[in-house]
């Protein structure tokens, strides 16, 4: 960045719809260059306009269905008629006008963009050419017939697409999120100590229940029973169990377990674990309860990691008698199913299904005729433990099974009956009324993609002048007045455990990180653990809230606690909440508890108790004064009479006068209006005003929502844009969140989907507001808060987000930019030892190809030499296989692993793949790490920032990083360790076809990008692949490093990687048609293809491309190529687009070139290659110069074309130009009116010329 202009900053925030961004730069751009000045106003309009469009946009498209389908699908409809009609008008148009459909079209270009017209018609731009040259071109705006084709037929599709989505929810009635919730069968996130409730809690008094305990394990009755006794009325009990001592058991129970009025055991086979017996044995009985328990004795012997799963689940369902009469007082209103929380051990199956599915079908339709189609992804009660309403259980107990159906244990750790019919549970029920809850224990369910480790921006930081201050809620210890008024041992945790989510993706609840958990302030320990949070990430100090009611004191012990540890290293000051104390902690005038009385004697008492505070040296001043905010300071009758006593009593003490800032609420707009020297922003004391709109109609609700619920977007934007100086000291604050659902809540106030990133932005518009409005010794920004977690608004760290919001303040104030921040741990851990894991399933598809085995196991070992671990290997067979190539593998028990690298496809990595996956892990410990893998799904592994991503990618990733113990939710993709799956090849290696792959290399290429590129080719399977380097003016030190590069791919005599040196003269000339040209004729393989070193092939490419080219007996075939964006520095790919899916005919390909070189293969037999010409200066156009020589209309396979089988990518970097890139105006203009390129186009029209003549004769 540091190279840019502001201008060229700004059309980069532009195009990425940073328009808030972009208006900055835009104005810093027109300081820089007072000449850019229309222009600049131009964008600056624009970017404002585009704000304005986001922010009051209408309903969203799924809103409108859901409000009125049929008046939306009318004018969709009347837009793709205009659409198709300007679609064939401006075709008939342009199509008799140009020849050269890519060239720049002003007619085009305006029609498309009026406000360019109008741009263009003020002056601010001399002609459309110069929009396009300045800006349209980067943004990719249709600007020629070409692209205006292409983005008609796109609109036309998209149009079409919408016109079928809606045709279809009329005829499913209802959204595609919504179609599955209709089916009843999606589960509520809910914790057990929540209030909510849709209604008046129900008495249980009356309610029949039953338990069915499967007793597989003896060994376990004492624990079951000390669960069974949790349960606070009459109950009748079903045992089944594959043990004969059913009288000894019967026993036990009757003795300790008093409530039980009938006792029903069964010995039963020990077939289909746990649900055959309740399905079988006592599914009929069980349905005439009101509420049934299912547990049995779950002991997770595989794995040591889930040894205390099973006694999670059952303290979730029965750890305490207020535990089950919550439960049952749910079931016995509004509830058909609790079921506790999945384990995150284990990377899941993201449908739910894994190998289920087939079994789950049947079973579907044949007992309970259901479609399993109609539930693609499914919840269901990992474990099987759960309660639930006779309703909500029947079906599924009523289904007519038999022990013939299950299969004779041991039984596979997936795929039966048993674990199918584990997934079917809450399905079966679904016409049943009622919510289904699932049991959260601990952390938010709503996924941890933004969670951040603890990070160190001491040395970082250079925005020296900016102090960063957060508000202190000292209410976390225990005092009498709490103690008295909400309960013995209240703390602001206590409202805390009580929350739980409104509706979805609603966070709640905000647990504490393990790092500080859930502390009370009764030692100066935790008080030096947030001075330490501070500052490593550049907070400057706390503003405690000082609560004096007319001499009565609360939370004070906090402070003094501060006052008197002179070595805990927190600046502070205060803020008197001069506010009514009440039991809603909304300081208005009813359920007072404690009220605020003004006089002179309360002002002096109140200053002469803050005078030590004063004195220390930790307090913070402003110009030497101390500083003290005043919450309400419109509730002060005579404001003058208190800041006179304060200072005099401060001057008798020699204190400076004291610097009072007002806080803006309740009615203050001017410190001035109170006699203050400072005025301090309060965002949201209005709520916006109306400005940030409700969304609370637009949520899916799980309990009522009667408060209101803003998008933290929109508040964001709202304050942001208050930007105007003011005539007076304005200092701006801002919050992290702000969700008071744990206080109120289905009366909650919400600010919904706050990010890191979102708080950053507004951090650094705050920062750059005070940096032009305020001296340098002011220049405070404040957050709201450092704790205010029943409100939701703590920059303390929390378990779904980390510290991520503390690292934004680090990042904010070291001019760091969100996605700019590639991480730096604040304690990195040395890794010494890891395990590799290579499942049995993978070893016999190896055994079965020899020389993918060999691949496999040599980039393995390359992978495990380079990074000089220690490497544990449990599979013996994989552990002779790398002892074979020298490499060493040491044992289990001799090391401690500190993480598992777990095989979970076949592919190949790259020889820094291990070190890193090392060096991700050590950035985000305890996170899964993901592989970059070079997939064949157009959507691409993306990240949401930070390198995170959804649980789903993992699932589905070749390799993964699983760090040992791991227990959390978060996942991050390693972007430089690139992974290329691959597939074996049953034949006899000499029995398979041979490809020539040429691959030009210039001296001044990038080694590891061909390596990339090796390696892709190296995972291309069914074929043999022998990459053919054409390698221009290296030197002696160049050449013994690319003869390495391809020694290292060298893995049998039948895949050999060749090196052919050229030399240009003087090593200064562009020979690249030489090498082409040469390259081809040396090929002595059937086939030929050809590759960019910085391109990529996909590994069934080559496959598809030998059966087009034998079953069509032709000379020449295609395969499309994505046009990927992708940065070379992080080697994250960002996007993949269908750019070069044009072109479909011989006819269309004498027009333009639409085979990129590498989307082709050749069957050399069917032509003479050194019959083909070329000319050594053709520096442009030369794969067009051999291909047209090539490619005919008769033995060409062109009908490939219209198949769109996608082979490979070209990639396009965004963080360095390409050789011949044409990125701007000026770039080409220069190539156009080159001579050399007049010369090649010149060369290029007179072969074209020929071959027509040749092909079509004078027609």
């Amino acid at each position: 960045m540091k190279n840019k202009t502001s201008l060229s900053i700004a059309n980069e925030q532009f195009r990425s719809e940073d328009y808030r961004g972009a208006i900055k730069s835009y104005e810093r751009a027109r300081k820089e260059n007072p000449e850019l000045g229309k222009i600049v106003e131009y964008n600056i309009r624009l970017a404002k306009q585009r704000i304005q469009k986001k922010t009051k946009k209408a309903d969203t498209i799924q809103e409108k269905l859901m409000k009125d389908m049929a008046a939306l699908r009318a004018p969709i409809l009347a837009t793709l008629n205009e659409s198709a009609r300007r679609s064939e008008m401006l075709t008939r148009i342009v199509a008799n006008k140009y020849h050269d459909p890519d060239a720049f079209d002003e007619a085009i270009y305006l029609n498309v963009y009026p406000d360019i017209e109008e741009a263009v018609r003020e002056g601010v731009f001399g002609s459309a050419q110069q929009h396009f040259d300045m800006f349209g071109q980067h943004e990719k705006r249709v600007h020629s017939f070409q692209t205006f084709r292409d983005s008609v037929r796109k609109e036309v599709s998209a149009l079409r697409t919408q016109i079928n989505s809606i045709d279809r929810l009329f005829s499913k009635g209802g959204w595609p999120e919504q179609a599955v919730l209709s089916q009843n069968v999606s589960s509520i996130p809910y914790y057990l100590e929540s209030s909510v409730h849709s209604g008046s809690p129900q008495s249980i008094d009356g309610m029949t229940v039953a338990v069915h305990l499967h007793l597989f394990y003896p060994d376990m009755l004492q624990k079951m029973i000390q669960h069974l006794k949790n349960i606070p009325l009459a109950f009748d009990l079903f045992v089944s169990t594959p043990c004969n001592t059913t009288s000894e058991i019967s026993e036990e129970i009757a003795k300790h377990v008093s409530n039980i009025q009938e006792l029903n055991i069964k010995t039963v086979p020990n077939k289909g674990r746990d649900l055959a017996p309740f399905i079988i044995e006592f599914g009929a009985e069980l349905q005439a309860y009101d509420a049934v328990c299912h547990i049995h004795t779950k002991k997770s012997t595989h794995t040591q990691e889930l040894e205390s799963w099973g006694d999670q689940i059952l303290n979730s369902l029965l750890g305490s008698k207020d535990k089950v009469h919550k439960i049952l007082s749910l079931i016995n209103s509004e509830t058909k199913l609790v079921y506790p929380e999945g384990q995150t051990y284990y990377i899941k199956d993201p449908s739910g299904w894994a190998g289920n599915y087939d079994i789950a079908r049947e079973v579907l339709h044949e007992h309970l005729d259901i479609n399993i189609s109609d539930f693609p992804k499914i919840e269901f009660p990992e474990g099987s433990m759960f309660w639930a309403s006779k309703e909500g259980i029947s079906p599924f107990l009523s289904m007519p099974l038999g022990w013939e159906n299950f299969p004779e244990e041991p039984i596979p750790t997936d795929g039966t009956l048993a674990h199918a019919l584990e997934r079917i549970i809450l399905i079966s029920g679904r016409n049943a009324p009622g919510k289904i809850l699932k049991l959260l224990n601990g952390q938010s369910d709503i996924g941890k993609l933004y969670f951040e480790p603890q990070r160190n921006y001491t040395k970082l930081i250079n925005e020296h002048t900016i102090k960063v201050l957060s508000f202190y809620l000292p209410q976390f210890h225990p005092i009498p007045e709490n103690d008295e008024w909400h309960g013995k041992g209240f703390t602001e945790w206590t409202k805390v455990k009580t929350s739980t989510p409104l509706f979805s993706e609603h966070y709640q609840q905000h647990v504490p990180h393990d790092d500080i958990g859930y502390y009370l302030l009764d030692s100066p320990a935790i008080l030096k653990k947030q001075a330490e949070l501070m500052r490593l990430a550049g907070v400057h100090g706390q503003i405690f809230y000082h609560y004096w009611f007319s001499g009565k004191l609360i939370l004070e012990e906090p402070a003094r606690m501060l006052l008197s540890n002179k070595d805990v290293d927190m600046p502070y000051c205060f803020c008197w909440a001069n506010e009514n104390w009440t039991k809603r902690w909304d300081g208005n005038d009813s359920e007072v508890l404690l009220s605020q009385n003004y006089s002179q004697e309360d002002a002096e008492a109140f200053i002469r108790y803050l005078v030590p505070f004063l004195k220390d040296s930790r307090y913070i001043t402003i110009d030497g004064r101390p500083v003290l905010y005043v919450y309400r300071p419109s509730s002060i009758p005579n404001p003058e009479q208190y800041i006179t006593t304060w200072n005099k009593v401060c001057a008798e003490h020699g204190i400076p006068p004291l610097y009072i800032t007002a806080i803006m609420t309740r009615g203050a707009t001017d410190p001035r209006d109170y006699g203050m020297d400072g005025a301090l922003e309060r965002v949201l004391h209005d709520w916006t005003a109306g400005n940030a709109p409700e969304i609370r109609d637009t949520l899916h609700k799980y309990w009522p929502v009667n408060g209101s619920v803003l998008k933290y977007d929109d508040v964001a934007s709202y304050y942001m844009d208050q930007n105007s100086a003011k005539d007076f000291q304005y200092f701006r604050s801002l919050v992290p969140a702000w969700d008071n659902t744990a206080r109120y809540g289905s009366e909650a106030h919400i600010v919904h989907d706050s990010t890191p990133e979102k708080f950053q932005n507004w951090l650094e518009s705050a920062i750059s507001y005070t940096k032009e409005n305020l001296p340098t010794d002011r220049q405070i920004v404040v957050i709201n808060a450092w704790n205010e977690w029943a409100e939701g608004a703590h920059l303390e760290p929390d378990e779904n987000f980390g510290y991520a919001y503390l690292n934004s303040v680090g990042r904010a104030l070291s001019n760091i930019s969100y996605s700019g921040d590639n991480g730096h741990s604040s304690n990195p851990k040395t890794v010494t030892c890891i395990e590799i894991e290579i499942p049995d399933y993978l070893i016999q598809e190896l055994d079965s190809d020899s020389l993918t085995k060999l691949k496999f196991f040599k980039q393995l070992a390359a992978s495990i030499r380079k990074s000089k671990l220690k490497i544990v290997l449990s599979n013996k067979f994989a552990a002779e296989e790398l002892n074979k190539l020298k490499c060493p593998i040491v044992q289990l028990s001799h090391h401690k692993p500190s993480f598992k690298l777990q095989f979970r496809k076949l592919a190949l990595i790259t020889e820094s793949f291990i070190n890193e996956m090392q060096r991700a892990h050590s950035i985000n410990t305890g996170s899964v790490i993901i592989s970059n893998e070079y997939g064949v799904s157009q959507e691409l592994q993306k990240d949401v920032g930070h390198c995170s991503v959804h649980s789903e990618s993992a699932y589905n990733n070749s390799v993964i990083l699983i760090p040992v113990g791991h227990r959390d939710k978060t996942f991050k993709i390693c972007h430089k360790a690139r992974v290329f799956p691959t597939k074996v090849t049953t034949s006899d290696p000499a029995q398979r076809a041979e490809v020539t792959t040429i691959i030009r290399f210039h001296k001044n290429d990038n080694l590891s990008e061909l390596r990339n590129a090796l390696l892709s080719l190296a995972a291309i399977h069914s074929c043999i692949v022998k990459p053919l380097i054409c390698a221009q003016d290296l030197s002696q030190q160049q050449l013994k490093a690319l003869t390495s590069l391809c020694n290292s791919f060298n893995y049998s005599p039948y895949s050999q990687t060749s090196i052919m040196k050229f030399s240009s003269h003087n090593n200064s000339q562009d020979i690249r048609a030489r090498l082409l040209h040469d390259g081809l004729n040396a090929a002595t393989s059937h086939y030929v293809a050809f590759l960019d070193h910085d391109d990529l092939m996909l590994s069934d490419s080559y496959s598809y491309l030998i059966n087009r080219l034998q079953t069509t007996n032709s000379r020449a075939t295609f395969g499309r190529v994505y046009d990927t964006t992708y940065e070379s520095e992080s080697e994250r790919f960002i996007k993949r687009n269908k750019t070069y899916e044009y072109g479909f005919t011989y006819e269309e390909f004498l027009e333009t070139n639409h085979a990129p070189l590498h989307s082709f293969m050749l069957d050399k037999s069917k032509f003479d290659s050194s019959a083909l010409e070329y000319f050594p200066d053709q520096k442009f156009m030369e794969d067009y110069y051999l291909t047209l020589q090539i490619f005919d209309q008769t033995t060409t396979d062109w009908a490939s074309l219209s198949e769109n089988f996608y082979i490979g990518d070209y990639l396009h970097c965004t963080d360095r130009a390409h050789t011949l890139a044409i990125t701007n105006a000026e770039s080409r203009d220069s190539v156009i009116t080159n001579e050399l390129f007049e010369k090649c186009k010149s060369r290029l029209d007179e072969l074209k010329e020929q071959v027509r003549q040749r092909t079509f004769g004078d027609h």
